[in-house]
């Protein structure tokens, strides 16, 4: 087993142990530390996810972010070229099916975002398995996300909860590093 299959596992093994109703406070925690930083002043277009059962949910940031006439962009997997692509989404509540690792994506109809679109996202909200206090980010194995963030120009801010980090990720060179993270417990610049 790989080291960053190793690292995977312990992290599942974690989540399992967490309560609902310790992700929901956590992940309030999450939402008010994004909604209160100053990152986000001039910033008009965000790339966000949707969050899985194990993920901090960001709801609550979605909401903030909405509210304050930001544009917001979610990934949907393309199965022509098996990546992911940036699609933008105004209505959480009618615009977003069940997709691939079944989570929510944006509707097939909906179209995926121009490149100077992509190129006018400054940040990217992401989630991972595990992080690194050197910016390092393990994903879930398919380097999707690594892929979709290949040419972004704009700020990468991982979302974790404090468990996740840990003292090392191993890394490679297509690997992309973060620029920040932020867990319930602080907001961590690199």
């Amino acid at each position: 087993m790989s080291e960053k299959d190793r690292l995977r596992r312990e992290i599942k093994n974690k989540m399992k142990l967490m309560t609902a109703k310790r992700r929901h406070t956590d992940s309030t925690k999450i939402c008010n530390r994004l909604c209160n930083e100053k990152l986000w002043n001039g910033i008009g277009m965000i790339g966000v996810f949707s969050s899985g059962n194990d993920e901090p949910d960001l709801a609550e940031f979605v909401d903030w972010a909405k509210r304050r006439g930001k544009r917001l962009f979610l990934p949907r997997f393309n199965s022509d070229i098996k990546a992911y692509e940036m699609v933008e989404v105004e209505d959480f509540s009618t615009m977003l099916r069940e997709g691939r690792y079944h989570i929510s994506e944006p509707l097939a109809e909906l179209p995926a975002a121009s490149r100077k679109e992509c190129d006018e996202l400054l940040s990217y909200i992401i989630p991972g398995m595990a992080f690194d206090r050197s910016g390092n980010r393990l994903g879930r194995g398919g380097g999707y996300y690594d892929r979709l963030l290949a040419g972004a120009g704009g700020r990468k801010l991982g979302v974790f909860f404090g468990f996740q980090e840990v003292g090392a990720v191993p890394g490679e060179a297509h690997d992309r590093r973060l620029d920040m993270a932020v867990t319930e417990n602080e907001m961590i610049y690199f």
